[in-house]
């Protein structure tokens, strides 16, 4: 079995799931705290914590990938091509420089992270923001009820406003 079909450990999917879990209901607290007081800077501490377990498995396994590649060098064998293969690959075509590893691990805890807070705090967001607005709330309101809610998506389509909204 190579490096790349090994399964993850329970323990691992246990710590990296608890911190993910801690991180989404803080996150909820975080981003209200942004909103309401956008000077705070210890905002961002209070998800650190948690952020770096994550941060630290995904680190432990970029590393061993790396590591396994550099290990099959000269080898012939085929390239596995998966996320890590093409940001190890991507580079800046003004500096010819490539992703240091730091980097590398950056942009996939970004990927992991954000991709699944996305949506939440954007949401979040665009409710706190049309509650602070009676005028979009009155557009929004009227715009909603002049469509026959059959289908989410279509009512969707037609909502320019509900769109623009979010």
């Amino acid at each position: 079995m190579s490096i790349d079909e090994v399964p993850l450990e329970e323990k691992d999917v246990r710590n990296i799931f608890a911190a993910f879990k801690r991180y989404q209901e803080k996150a909820r607290f975080v981003y209200a705290l942004r909103l309401l007081a956008p000077r705070f800077t210890f905002a961002r501490k209070i998800l650190e914590q948690d952020a770096a377990v994550i941060r630290n498995w995904i680190r432990m396994e970029v590393d061993k990938r790396l590591q396994s590649h550099l290990e099959k060098t000269g080898e012939n064998q085929e390239e596995r091509l998966d996320l890590l293969h093409c940001l190890k690959e991507a580079y800046d075509p003004v500096t010819d420089t490539r992703f240091s590893v730091d980097e590398l691990v950056d942009q996939i805890c970004t990927l992991f992270l954000a991709g699944h807070e996305t949506s939440a705090s954007g949401l979040t967001s665009a409710s706190w923001l049309v509650a602070l607005d009676q005028e979009s709330q009155d557009c929004f309101r009227e715009e909603a009820t002049t469509h026959d809610i059959t289908s989410a998506q279509a009512v969707m389509k037609n909502m320019r406003f509900g769109t623009a909204l979010f």
